[in-house]
């Protein structure tokens, strides 16, 4: 018997972000898994929006998930007052919504501290705020994190499934300077203001709101499919290691210099979770009853390094044409090219201990742990790896960078890569 699938038995789930990488595969996983009553998904602009968006990522899926009855589109924005939604829709809510998945956000790693405040911190804590004052009914409030909040830590550190607080400073009085600048001295101690943005939503969501039944989601470096929804599946521009191996590939220099702190040369650990093991561990976490903080990471569990992530590209390419790559610890070498730059922080290593989804995989019925797969240990990472960078190559070669830019791999492009390994 599936505890998952009881679990989410006629349930109504409120879900941001739903036309996003994460948000899609989440929401296709749960029209086909789990006999959910109804999902509310906030979409700006307009419903064809939704539709067009799903039709355009997942052709062989859409019509399904459009035909299931079971998605109400609510046309607003979390940045705007009551999600800017209508006074009855706001009551629809109110009386009927049991779980609230809040997986919209700004992921720009060059996106200013000011744009993210706006896109990631407030409309972050007016959802919470809004649910913990409305929502009758609210079982479950899942909010998408990500595993770089404690990026400020030292390399190298173990990081478990706690809070890590940059500072002993008031959370409250760091908000209001943010929200009067667009700025915060604490910026700096992050790679990216995204990170920092996020460290500080996560304290006042504790400081705001201690009753609410929060699961905070901490994925790190989210990449292609495994398996779900199809083998390969992703969205350009979401997926940070995939923008790395996508650089490397197209990069015209005989040798090209990459990030690897504390004269690692290569040996550290990159940590990439492909999207449907997210998507599984969003869902199991929430079934079995999960709160507060859980990683959703490879670093402990099963490592790779970043060594290994660019020899798995390399190798795709003929022999004649690949370039030598050195690494170095100066993170801001006058050689890195532009991705390298960019994703600089790869170059560091921190282990997100999974410990919460460890200890779940042994309480998981046999039926869940099929058909919910979160054992990172059960794919071969090298190989999946491998199959990234094919298709990536043969896009290169086939001069297709036109079709990249919605965001999206090519269908055909990608049946004949994989087709060829």
């Amino acid at each position: 018997m599936s505890h998952v699938t009881n679990f989410f038995n006629d349930k109504t789930i409120l879900l941001t972000g739903g036309t996003g990488f994460l948000g899609m595969c989440l929401v296709e996983k749960l029209l086909r898994t789990a006999n959910i009553s109804k999902i509310f998904i906030l979409v700006r602009g307009s419903t064809d929006r939704l539709t067009q968006i799903w039709r355009n990522h997942l052709p062989h899926h859409a019509e399904a998930m459009i035909r299931s009855g079971k998605v109400t589109p609510l046309v607003g924005d979390v940045a705007l007052p009551q999600l800017g939604l209508s006074v009855a829709q706001i009551d629809e809510l109110s009386r009927t919504v049991q779980i609230v998945i809040h997986g919209a956000a700004n992921i720009s790693l060059k996106a200013s501290l000011a744009t993210l405040f706006k896109d990631n911190v407030k409309a972050s804590l007016d959802l919470a705020e809004l649910a913990t004052r409305s929502f009758v009914r609210l079982e479950r409030y899942i909010h998408i994190s990500t595993a770089y909040v404690n990026s400020h830590l030292a390399d190298g550190s173990i990081i478990k499934e706690d809070f890590y607080w940059h500072t002993s400073s008031n959370a409250e009085e760091e908000y209001r300077q943010v929200s009067q600048t667009g700025d915060s001295p604490y910026t700096k101690l992050f790679p990216f203001p995204y990170a920092y943005g996020k460290h500080l939503v996560e304290r006042l969501l504790l400081l705001r709101y201690p009753n609410l039944p929060l699961l905070i989601m901490r994925p790190t470096c989210i990449g292609p499919a495994v398996q779900e929804p199809h083998p390969g599946f992703e969205i350009r521009g979401s997926s940070p290691a995939s923008g790395f191996v996508f650089g490397f590939l197209s990069s015209k220099k005989p040798v090209t210099y990459w990030p690897s702190t504390r004269n690692m040369d290569g040996h550290n650990i990159i940590d990439e979770i492909p999207v449907d093991f997210v998507v599984n561990s969003i869902i199991v976490h929430a079934a079995y009853g999960t709160m507060g903080i859980a990683h959703s990471s490879t670093s402990c569990s099963a490592p790779l390094k970043l060594r290994d992530q660019l020899e798995c590209a390399w190798k795709t390419m003929p022999a004649a044409g690949r370039p030598q790559f050195v690494f170095t610890s100066d993170l801001k070498h006058s050689e890195f090219c532009r991705t390298a730059r960019l994703y600089f922080a790869f170059g560091n290593e921190w282990f997100y201990d999974d410990q919460k989804t460890r200890e779940l995989m042994e309480r998981m019925s046999p039926a869940d742990g099929i058909a919910f797969n979160v054992d990172v240990r059960s794919f071969n990472r090298w190989s999946h790896n491998s199959k990234r960078a094919a298709v990536y190559w043969y896009e290169l070669t086939k001069n297709e960078k036109m079709k990249q830019k919605k965001g999206i791999m090519p269908v055909q492009a990608g049946q004949l890569a994989l087709a060829r390994l």
